[in-house]
């Protein structure tokens, strides 16, 4: 698919890119961000919740994304799209999600019916500019680069995981994240029926790990993790079988 954006600006879903109109200025995407803009543009002006943003991108995809991973792409389309003179085109929607700003005009055609790329849509330039067109190309990547580092580097720093450790019908259960004495209990019986639901038994020589995204739904869990491990020495995790679960009800 090829989107016309605002009229200024070509995005290429068949080989990843954004170009400005009439300058041959062009950016490569990363994939995720190809596919998280891919989503977002397929409906100007519908929002979309993180979950399911979380799904199309990363789980479809045999990966596993998370709201730090989704924040992140979203600060690199948001900047590439400033540098080629368009703001706003990404709207927060707080607590749900992001959505494409319904005042920006975009138009959408099919590659198949149209061959050209991006690229073909405009003629050839000389070389001397298009020489500068390559320098200014690679500034602008060293400058993307450059921020990612930074982002990992100062946005980014992991925080220290609180295990919440719990022993329910003989199984050593650790909870990453805090939950409360009362949570806990209710969650041990949780744990215990997906545990029965895919024939484990606990015994000293496994631990078992549990953890969720909470989902704007207050109704369920949303995405949840369940890993059953192999317990080495200091009780350290060795081997894991580990199953995912995204709409985990309470």
């Amino acid at each position: 698919m090829i989107f016309s954006i605002s009229d200024i600006i070509i995005f290429n879903t068949l080989d990843g890119t954004l170009t400005l109109t009439g300058e041959q200025r062009q950016i490569k995407l990363p994939l995720p961000a190809c596919r998280l803009l891919e989503t977002l543009l397929s409906e100007p002006g519908k929002i979309y919740d993180r979950e399911f943003l979380l799904t199309e991108v990363w789980d479809k995809q045999g990966l596993t994304g998370s709201n730090g991973n989704l924040n992140q792409y979203i600060s690199i389309l948001r900047r590439h799209f400033s540098t080629l003179g368009l703001d706003d085109l990404i709207q927060t929607v707080p607590r749900i999600g992001f959505m494409i700003n319904k005042d920006i005009e975009v138009t959408v055609s099919d590659v198949s019916n149209d061959a050209r790329t991006a690229t073909d849509l405009f003629p050839a330039e000389p070389p001397g500019k298009r020489n500068l067109y390559l320098v200014g190309l690679a500034f602008l990547t060293v400058c993307s680069a450059l921020f990612c580092v930074y982002s990992l580097m100062f946005n980014a720093a992991p925080s220290e995981v609180k295990i919440v450790k719990s022993m329910y019908k003989g199984c050593n259960i650790n909870y990453l994240s805090p939950f409360s004495n009362y949570e806990v209990q209710k969650l041990n019986v949780v744990v215990a029926d997906l545990l029965s639901s895919h024939a484990i038994q606990c015994n000293t020589s496994n631990i078992v790990f549990f953890d969720y995204y909470k989902s704007v739904n207050s109704a369920d869990f949303g995405r949840a993790l369940l890993s059953v491990c192999q317990k080495g020495q200091a009780d350290s995790a060795l081997k894991c079988n580990s199953f995912y679960y995204y709409n985990l009800k309470a």
